[in-house]
Order: structure tokens, then C-alpha cells, then sequence
């Protein structure tokens, strides 16, 4: 299930991220999901490395899913209150991602 997990969403991060190069509803400057060039390529980077972490033990999933749940309520919380380079869909969607990262870092399962 954590595969799962960390597939779905570095595939939409890795692809949300080029997808905001070619002018769509959804993803870039002026769409749903607001993207700059910056949050886009930080986008593609953590899409790929979320794919690649997919592959990882599921030691290493547990503190991948931790820090980045961590760092994606973050970015949320500093979306919501200050604005920075994120709109409101992209606040919720951080916060989201989040809280489900921290709560499978929980539920995956340490193999000693």
C-alpha cells in the first residue's frame, strides 16, 4: 500500500509539474493549481524522488513518509497564513498529502 502511495502521488507531482509548462486549466501561472517555473521544477524533483522512494525499504518509506508529511503541512500551513507562492487549492492539497503521508508513516510497519 505504501508503494501505492508514493507512486500516485510522485506521479502527479512529476506530471503536474510538466504539465505546467503547456497552458491548461488545471496546472501553471494562471490555473486552478497555480504554478511558477521554481515550483514547478521543485515539483518534477519531488515527484521523481517520490518515485524512486517507492522502491526503497519500508524503513525508508516510514521516514520518507514522515519527513515529507512533515514538510508538506509545512508548506500549507505557510500557504494559508502568508500566501507564499501558493493559492488556496494548493494549500489544501499540500495539507492533505500531508496529513496522509504522517498518518501511513504511522501505519507502515518497521522490519527489524
Amino acid at each position: 500500500m505504501t508503494k501505492k502511495w508514493l507512486l500516485a502521488v510522485g506521479l502527479v507531482l512529476f506530471l503536474g509539474g510538466i504539465l505546467s509548462f503547456i497552458p491548461n486549466p488545471i496546472f501553471g501561472s494562471a490555473s486552478f493549481f497555480q504554478f511558477t517555473t521554481l515550483s514547478a521544477v521543485v515539483s518534477i524533483l519531488i515527484g521523481a524522488y517520490l518515485i524512486h522512494a517507492a522502491y526503497e525499504t519500508q524503513e525508508k518509506q516510514k521516514k520518507i513518509f514522515r519527513i515529507w508529511g512533515i514538510v508538506f503541512v509545512g508548506v500549507s500551513i505557510v500557504g494559508f497564513l502568508f500566501g507564499f507562492s501558493l493559492n488556496i487549492p494548493d494549500s489544501w492539497l499540500a495539507l492533505v498529502v500531508g496529513v496522509i503521508f504522517i498518518a501511513l508513516s504511522e501505519k507502515t510497519k518497521t522490519v527489524l
